[in-house]
């Protein structure tokens, strides 16, 4: 009985391992077709887009940020204490030089000076009877007709009053020059800051009362590689922008280069002065300062995304006249606004491969997209 059910049992034992063959047959066919269509796919020429190397500019400078500041700039104070009387020139207000700012009361102090004058003018006008009478006493005695000791009483009178006229002037002098005390005014032309005193305020000798700035002309303070001190001189030509806006572009030059590298920072000191007659810089502000320090005018230029780097050393792929794709190693010089300038490697009119490096090797066929 069991010998029996086995005999039946085997067709359907047949029929399951054939299917099972049947099924491994197709996923065997599948596999193998796709394997096959993707060994095509990876034989297809890759396109890639070309740049020639050309002759162009290379400018080798310097970029840093620095600090505007005015080239004139004071805290405006008082010599001597008071009331503040008077207040000329509010703040934001243009200035010429000397011109009064702020007035302090000095009835007291206009007093002197007005006693002081009063009283040289009466010792002016004693002198001058002096003179006279010395004049004629010198006729006299010429002629013998006044006694010496006359004439020297004419003459010790004069002395007199010539030293009482000095005195008074001396002290009249130092009566006006309290009384200018009493008047700030501006030592140069510039713009006055915020005021801190009020009219009727009492003020004490060397209170801050405003500052006063010379804006027309900034000078930005800027550090420098060291290697800018054999390449940046007095003169040159530098532009400056605003950190917060990059669009306005202001044009300046360099002003002063220290003698000495600070041997901590490997860096060097160096000012550039810049017009600002439109008020476009405020001192204090951050800027960004670019000076072209040596521009060679026939240099081999790429554009940035052609070069790959090695470590320390460079390459681009260079397409031959089949476009065969061939590595070179080149030597770098400067790096301007996305181009790069080439000393060796390559020449004037090569096509280098600017875009699609990540699909090439060295020998490859390719096919060229954009510029020839």
């Amino acid at each position: 009985m069991q010998l029996f059910k086995r005999f039946f049992a085997l067709p359907k034992l047949v029929s399951i391992l054939i299917t099972c063959a049947v099924v491994a047959g197709l996923v065997y066919y599948f596999w193998n077709n796709n394997k096959s269509q993707s060994g095509k796919a990876t034989q297809q020429i890759p396109t890639v887009i070309v740049e020639a190397a050309k002759i162009g500019a290379a400018v080798e400078g310097f970029e840093a940020i620095g600090t505007a500041k005015a080239i004139e700039s004071i805290a405006v104070s008082a010599k001597i204490s008071g009331y503040v009387q008077k207040i000329w020139a509010e703040s934001g207000k243009n200035v010429e030089e000397n011109a009064p700012i702020i007035t302090l009361q000095a009835q007291e102090r206009q007093a002197d000076s007005d006693n002081f004058a009063a009283q040289l003018k009466q010792a002016e006008a004693k002198l001058a009877d002096m003179q006279r009478i010395y004049a004629r006493s010198k006729a006299l005695i010429a002629n013998e007709f006044t006694s010496r000791a006359a004439f020297e009483t004419a003459g010790a009178n004069l002395a007199t009053a010539q030293a009482a006229v000095n005195a008074l002037k001396a002290q009249q002098a130092s009566a006006q020059s309290r009384l200018e005390d009493s008047i700030i005014r501006a030592p140069f032309a510039g713009v006055v800051g915020i005021t801190d005193a009020q009219v009727g305020s009492y003020i004490t000798a060397g209170t801050r009362l405003t500052s006063l700035t010379n804006m027309n002309m900034m000078k930005v303070e800027l550090s420098l590689p060291e290697r800018a001190s054999m390449m940046v001189k007095k003169g040159m030509a530098a532009n400056i922008s605003p950190i917060f806006n990059k669009n306005l572009v202001i044009k300046g030059e360099i002003s002063e280069v220290d003698t000495e590298i600070n041997t901590a920072t490997r860096q060097i000191r160096v000012n550039m002065l810049v017009p600002n007659e439109k008020r476009e810089l405020a001192s204090g502000l951050s800027v960004s300062a670019k000076i072209e320090a040596v521009v060679r005018p026939n240099a081999l230029l790429l554009p940035e995304t052609a070069v790959i780097g090695d470590g320390l050393r460079h390459f681009v792929f260079v397409l031959d006249a089949n476009d065969k794709v061939q590595r070179k190693m080149i030597t770098l010089g400067v790096r301007t606004s996305g181009t790069v300038e080439v000393l060796t490697g390559i020449v004037q009119g090569e096509r280098v491969v600017v875009e699609g490096h990540q699909k090439i090797r060295h020998g490859q066929q390719v096919k060229v997209q954009g510029k020839n």
